[in-house]
């Protein structure tokens, strides 16, 4: 799905993405009938540190439910976005803003996952600093655009069990769990 700054590493459950390394790969959202858009991601995770749901909520975040085995996170990640470009789609453009890597969340071994994650709607998130560099500019059919930004994902985990953080790919002709990127988180 992707390559590393290494020989291994390539995302998958059996070989995650180690921490701190940088894994490149090229996101194709090919729909038949809506937007096609591509890009190619480099995803650097650089630090991970616990936030209690009175420091989310100082964010400006709803509180999250107590959950006896679950405790949140913040990501902070380096992002580069190389050739993002669209095609045909239900609009005539597409905010650059918008070509981010899809947080899906988090698995552990033995499949449990939790589905969400947070890259948006909070001051120093991804998606409110990408804004920041790249302002409103937009992605015409035939452009290209790159930027490279750094930013904080909130991410629910489980506790004291090892997660691994994924994003996904929203390649349509991978397969759903081929599509899955794997980072360590420590």
């Amino acid at each position: 799905t992707g390559t590393n700054d290494s020989a291994t590493n390539k995302g998958t459950p059996d070989d995650p993405v180690k921490f701190g390394s940088a894994f490149t790969f090229t996101d194709r959202y090919n729909h038949d009938t809506f937007d096609n858009y591509s890009a190619k991601y480099t995803i650097t995770l650089k630090k991970v540190t616990p936030i209690s749901l009175d420091e989310i909520e100082k964010l400006g975040l709803r509180r999250p439910a107590e959950d006896p085995l679950v405790e949140y996170v913040i990501v902070d990640m380096d992002v580069n976005v190389e050739n993002a470009t669209y095609k045909k789609g239900s609009e005539s453009y597409m905010e650059l803003a918008s070509f981010r890597p899809y947080v899906w969340g988090v698995k552990i071994k033995g499949g449990n996952s939790i589905i969400g994650g947070r890259d948006y709607g909070f001051e120093g998130s991804l998606e409110s600093n990408v804004r920041k560099i790249v302002g409103d500019q937009r992605v015409y059919e035939g452009d290209s655009r790159s930027y490279s930004a750094s930013g904080k994902v909130l991410l629910p985990v489980y506790k004291g069990v090892e997660n691994f953080f994924i994003i996904k790919n929203q390649d349509f002709n991978l397969r759903y769990e081929d599509s899955l990127i794997y980072f360590n988180l420590q």
